[in-house]
């Protein structure tokens, strides 16, 4: 499609001004290869000779994420998180980690941050990138990230590898019986798995929900009753102003009255939203990030 722009030789060094038709909300059919193809190309332009075996991890990951973002704002726009929305993300994970770290006897310990919803796997990215940025070899990341449809996870999966994350994200699909995922299944074994345990229940320590809409309190309280969620953890869910998830608030907010937990609602923008905010189209593009912890 046109909106896409191209990745040719022959491509102008202008900006590229994304088409109202590509804008907030839009969706066309390939934009998830097209993009694909966008982050190949300016890798293959970043990884000169002689800087190859020198780029790091998080300067890989962030790479990918600088061009994921490009494609967003000058191309198409995308349901990613997106650069406003990660640092709310990136700063929960980080507090979240820090009080890990403060609770443990050692210098170092695992942190286990599970993801509703990979899409392409930009959210994936950034957490990562952020807690080998931040923490080092302090933090044991394990990062388990579920989606449902395959030609997702596809791309999410190249995207992983290009940013040179694949020991430590794992993608899962999931699959639906008609009543409901088998997301509890899948996380209790992979977590099993990967702590060496037969039958306790290892929990998680940050969930971020990012998926089905209609699924997030469902969901939420399925992983409370495995045990997957308990004091301890936290809950960072995106979307929850702007898809107006308003059984998922009253829930969290009824937790939060038992005393059971604390929620806090941020207050931000959809993704990749500025030039409509901009223009003075789309007046409601407002969005929120809703935090839930411990009291």
């Amino acid at each position: 499609m046109d909106c896409f722009g191209s990745d040719s030789e022959e491509e102008s060094s202008e900006p590229i001004s994304r088409d109202d038709s590509c804008g907030v909300l839009s969706v066309h059919p390939h934009t998830e290869t097209s993009l694909l193809n966008h982050v190949r190309n300016s890798l293959a332009d970043f990884q000169l000779p002689g800087t190859r075996s020198g780029t790091t991890k998080t300067t890989k990951a962030e790479h990918v994420l600088e061009a994921v973002d490009e494609f967003c704002i000058q191309r198409h726009w995308m349901m990613h998180v997106g650069p406003e929305k990660g640092e709310i993300i990136a700063r929960s994970l980080r507090e979240s980690i820090d009080k890990k770290l403060s609770s443990s006897s050692h210098s170092n310990c695992t942190f286990v941050l599970v993801e509703l919803g990979s899409y392409c796997g930009y959210s994936s990215i950034l957490m990562a990138k952020e807690c080998i940025a931040a923490y080092g070899v302090r933090i044991d990341l394990k990062l388990i990230t579920l989606e449902i449809h395959p030609d997702y996870i596809a791309i999410a999966r190249e995207l992983v590898h290009l940013s040179g994350l694949d020991d430590i994200i794992s993608l899962r699909e999931v699959s639906f019986n008609g009543h409901a995922t088998n997301m509890v299944e899948i996380l209790q074994n992979e977590l099993r798995n990967i702590f060496d345990k037969k039958s306790q229940t290892v929990p998680i320590d940050l969930l971020f929900i990012d998926h089905d809409k209609d699924s997030y309190k469902t969901d939420l309280i399925r992983l409370e009753y495995s045990g997957l969620i308990r004091q301890g953890s936290r809950v960072v869910a995106d979307n929850v102003v702007f898809a107006q998830i308003y059984n998922y608030l009253e829930y969290v907010q009824k937790r939060q009255q038992d005393g059971v937990a604390v929620t806090n609602t941020v207050f931000c923008n959809v993704e990749y939203s500025t030039k409509e905010l901009s223009a003075g189209n789309n007046p409601s593009l407002s969005d929120g990030i809703d935090y839930l912890l411990d009291p």
